[in-house]
């Protein structure tokens, strides 16, 4: 029901993401490549922000 789930983790964010938004991320070597050229020491990067989820449930 879009309630948060699994262990926390910290993220770099290059969307501007805010408290309680519904994102998307990546993680290893490509979370550091939407701050090219600068390199940046990240594990973990939010790269989106969701405005809509769609689920179909089954029966």
């Amino acid at each position: 029901e879009g309630a948060p789930v699994g262990k926390q983790l910290i993220c770099t964010d290059c969307v501007g993401a805010g408290a309680g938004e519904l994102i998307y991320w990546c993680r290893g070597k490509e979370s550091s490549f939407p701050f090219l050229p600068v390199e940046v020491p990240a594990d973990n990067t939010i790269v989106g922000i969701v405005d809509e989820l769609h689920v179909k449930r089954s029966k």
